[in-house]
Parts: C-alpha cells; structure tokens; sequence
C-alpha cells in the first residue's frame, strides 16, 4: 500500500514553482515535522531551541507523530502543537483528509521534516499541507514530496551531528551568509 501511495503522488502530485528567499524571509508560520522514531524525536527536540533561533520572526507549530508526545518537549508554551488523534489517522497510518484540511487552514510558508528515516505520515503531511517551501532531509523522498532536500556528509553516522549540519545549512539559508565557524 505504502508504495502504491508514492507511486501515486510522484505521479499525479504536481510540485508547484516557488521563488525561495521571500519564501525562506517572509514565512509567517513554520510547520515543524517532529521524527516518529523516539530516538530522534529525543535528539531533534533537544535542537529545538537552535531551530526556534533560526526562524525567531516566525510562529512555530509543532507537528508531533507521536501519540501523547507533547509531554517529552519541556518548553511547549513557546509552539503551537499539533498532535493527530487516532481519527485523524486512515489505515496504514496515512494522514486523514480531515486531518489535513486542518493543517492547510494554518496556511504554513515553510514545512520542514525532521525524520531522518522517512515518515510517510510526516511525507504526506508536508507534501499535502500547500506549503510552498518543504524541506526533509537526505533519503529516498525526492520530488514531488519535498522541493529541497538537504543531504549531510556521509561521515556524521550521530543524530546530533546529523541534526547539527541541518540547522547549520538552514542559518545559511535563512541569513543568506554561512555560519561562522571557530577555528
């Protein structure tokens, strides 16, 4: 089934045109793809902060896979979370049209996943909410489901690391300038 829905939105899923800095600049709001894996959800919610920082003119909504997961993020009063109930799930985990019709209302400019393994809930979930700008990570979502995807050395094997060199290229995004490193 999992495959039968790629194949389907590769297919029939237009991806849309965008024009990237005033999509990266202006986004009001940022929608936030927490990993489904507890492992790097621990290790993505401890970069928190940093991505907070780097979108510090933004609103961020939190989208937590997780049932009941809010209770592991210590400052949630700083995100608007969004947690999918067992009604907004289809079977196989697939996101429910209602479910999504709810997250288009909050009219994202930005949608980043940060699940490193390819959550086809998030995946659907990003491509589905009318975000002009999706970011994932390295793996095998491509186009149509994400229009960057950003890929780290071979090398960093750590979540940390890995986690680390996203929120390196997204201030160089977001600024426009690289990030300063010490010698």
């Amino acid at each position: 089934m999992k495959n039968l829905v790629v194949w389907w939105k590769r297919r029939f899923g237009a991806s849309s045109s965008f024009s990237f800095h005033p999509s990266f600049s202006t986004a009001k709001s940022v929608l936030v793809c927490f990993p489904a894996s507890k492992e790097e959800f621990a290790s993505a919610a401890n970069h928190l902060p940093a991505l907070a920082d780097i979108f510090s003119s933004s609103k961020i909504y939190l989208l937590l896979p997780l049932l009941e997961a809010d209770s592991f993020i210590a400052n949630c009063k700083s995100y608007e979370i969004i947690s999918p109930r067992p009604a907004d799930l289809k079977p196989f985990s697939l996101p429910s049209r209602k479910f999504i019709q709810k997250i288009k209302e909050h009219d994202f400019g930005i949608a980043i996943d940060l699940d490193l393994k390819g959550c086809l809930f998030n995946v659907l979930t990003c491509f589905s909410s009318g975000t002009p700008l999706r970011i994932g990570m390295e793996g095998k979502w491509g186009k149509p489901f994400y229009n960057i995807r950003l890929v780290t050395q071979k090398g960093l094997v750590y979540l940390d690391q890995r986690y680390d060199a996203m929120l390196e290229t997204l201030r160089f995004l977001r600024n426009g300038t690289g990030a300063q490193r010490r010698s």
